[in-house]
């Protein structure tokens, strides 16, 4: 699983100046922790081991889920079951709603695989609706895929300017800020690799160079982030406030 801190733990105040985005539970999170608490009230606990696949592609939208806790990515397959990696989840996101809250009732896009171990509540399709309607939500649902078209846009563009290593930078930085924790576990190279549109042998080779640039430090599926400052640099992010902030390992949080 990955490593959840507690709350408040390796908590500090980032100098001034420091223009890095706090980290926020799942970049699609945009509902207010009183409205995702009555939300995930409203379906059954289910858990999904890694590896798992949670929502499948060509399935009916009959339900969909609120990921509370865990790291699931989304993986749509083309006619030849070549998988084509999209994007990852973390907690406070919705997985599977856009095949629910289609008119056309169209089938699910792509699969939702767990990466580690996940956390969900399973919500059915007219109840979420009724949920929505209730609570007008549609704003919020039409920003959420703003936002998710937004990265996949961006996401796309990195793939043509960006180097191998300055993907594979942006991409650690982003988990981390996703998991609210220096530390990434359960990835393995391959997933690293389908992730930045590079080679598993490639990822190996730029996480040599981010060890030995103190960057990072890795063990069999653990990544920690050591250096966030050195590790933004790396990713190529300019000084507009764009680099995600990352939690401190611990022991940095005194020196900080």
């Amino acid at each position: 699983m990955l490593s959840w801190w507690p709350a408040g733990a390796g908590r500090h105040t980032r100098p001034r100046g420091d223009r890095r985005r706090a980290p926020r539970p799942g970049r699609g999170a945009l509902l207010s922790g009183q409205t995702w608490d009555m939300l995930v009230r409203q379906g059954a606990e289910r858990r999904y081991a890694a590896g798992a696949v949670m929502l499948r592609q060509g399935a009916p939208g009959t339900h969909l889920l609120a990921l509370t806790n865990g790291l699931a990515k989304i993986v749509q397959y083309r006619p030849d079951g070549t998988g084509l990696w999209l994007a990852f989840r973390g907690p406070r996101e919705l997985l599977g709603e856009v095949s629910v809250l289609s008119r056309r009732n169209e089938p699910r896009g792509a699969d939702v695989v767990a990466v580690t171990e996940c956390v969900t509540r399973v919500l059915d399709a007219a109840r979420f609706r009724r949920f929505v309607d209730e609570h007008r939500l549609g704003a919020d649902l039409l920003q959420q895929a703003m936002d998710r078209t937004r990265e996949s846009d961006e996401h796309r563009a990195e793939l043509v300017t960006l180097t191998i290593g300055a993907r594979l930078a942006r991409t650690l930085l982003r988990l981390s800020a996703l998991a609210g924790s220096p530390h990434l576990t359960g990835l393995t190279q391959e997933e690293l690799a389908q992730a930045i549109g590079g080679s598993r042998n490639g990822v190996a080779d730029e996480l040599q160079r981010l060890r030995a640039a103190g960057a990072v430090a890795t063990a069999r599926k653990v990544i920690s982030i050591l250096d966030p400052d050195a590790l933004c640099a790396l990713a190529g992010y300019a000084e507009d406030g764009a680099c995600p902030a990352v939690p401190p390992c611990p022991g940095q949080a005194e020196a900080m």
